[in-house]
């Protein structure tokens, strides 16, 4: 599988356990520290999520800067 592929499929679960933690959470019966320990940890994994997803843009950014880069050198031949 290709690492842009990969991060797409790791974001996506990473949201989905988020979303599953602070449905939890939300649960009445969870106790006030436990939806604490739950609101923190889908947070967490919520702003994982945000960095593999930045990373990923970067990789697709730099592949799209070596493909102009090659384009640009076979137009120049």
């Amino acid at each position: 599988m290709k690492p842009e592929k990969t991060l797409d499929e790791a974001h996506k679960y990473l949201l989905y356990i988020a979303d599953a933690l602070w449905n939890v959470g939300s649960s009445f019966h969870i106790d006030k520290q436990d939806k604490v320990v739950l609101g923190k940890c889908a947070n967490d994994l919520a702003e994982y999520a945000k960095v593999v997803d930045q990373v990923k843009n970067r990789m697709r950014a730099k592949e799209q800067m070596r493909k102009e880069e090659i384009e640009e050198d076979n137009s120049r031949s």
